[in-house]
């Protein structure tokens, strides 16, 4: 259900897009009390006028006149502003702009190409009321989209380019969890397929040492012990070291 603000959009979103939030320009409060004075200032004086002159139900009809221009100015001075303004929905951002009866332009924004927001203010009314353009600049170029006279524009702003941040970074999150999950599948319906590797890889990790530093079983590693102190208790028997003392008091050594 929508909230109140976001009525009247629906048929300009796409299929499981929601509003979040919309932005508008500020109410014309001044040209709303105005048109209501002036045509309910009319009414009552007709009323009064005629009352003593028409019956009550001439009386009635002439107080009409001014009542049905007065709700169709209000009206057009209220749909105006509400169907003027700026969308932050799931999925993009929509820019609609009633120029007048029977002639809207609506434009789309992604969030993936949406670059910095520009506010400009020009004047003293801006400052005083709290309203300026907002010029959005999009990342594969051309002219920015230019809304003109919203309400708080640094406030506006700042919340589009945090929503900005949060959108692309749960797009960036559901893509990599949709990369694993293919993976994933593909792994699987592999392994469905071919079956589990078994047997001798084609690529064993004992091809990859020379022979005295491939992996040994205990077994081995005691053969080898065995043998190397076999082959040391050989050496030493066959060892003989002859000493002599030459004339020049020197000793010599032989290694046989």
């Amino acid at each position: 259900m929508m909230r109140p603000g976001q009525i009247g959009f629906r048929r300009l979103l796409d299929e499981d897009e929601k509003i979040v939030r919309s932005f508008r320009r500020p109410f014309p409060l001044g040209a709303f009390f105005f048109h209501l004075l002036l045509w309910g200032g009319l009414m009552y004086a007709a009323g009064w006028w005629f009352l003593f002159d028409f019956t009550q139900y001439a009386t009635l009809a002439v107080m009409g006149v001014p009542f049905i221009i007065g709700v169709y100015k209000l009206g057009t001075l209220f749909s105006r502003w509400y169907f003027n303004a700026v969308l932050m929905t799931t999925e993009t951002l929509v820019f609609v702009d009633w120029r007048r009866m029977f002639d809207m332009r609506m434009v789309r924004l992604d969030y993936w190409d949406q670059d910095q927001i520009v506010i400009e203010r020009t004047g003293a009314m801006p400052f005083l009321f709290s309203y300026g353009d907002l010029h959005f600049t999009k990342i594969s170029g051309g002219e920015p989209y230019i809304f003109r006279k919203i309400n708080k524009p640094r406030k506006v702003a700042r919340i589009l380019t945090k929503n900005r941040e949060v959108m692309l970074d749960e797009k960036n999150f559901m893509e990599e969890g949709a990369l694993k999950n293919l993976i994933s599948q593909m792994v699987q319906t592999q392994v469905r397929h071919g079956g589990q590797p078994t047997g001798r890889r084609n690529f064993p990790a004992e091809e990859f040492f020379s022979d005295d530093q491939k992996p040994r079983s205990k077994r081995e590693q005691k053969a080898a012990k065995k043998e190397e102190k076999k082959r040391k208790k050989q050496g030493d028997q066959h060892l003989e070291i002859e000493k002599q003392m030459d004339d020049t008091g020197g000793i010599e050594i032989d290694l046989d």
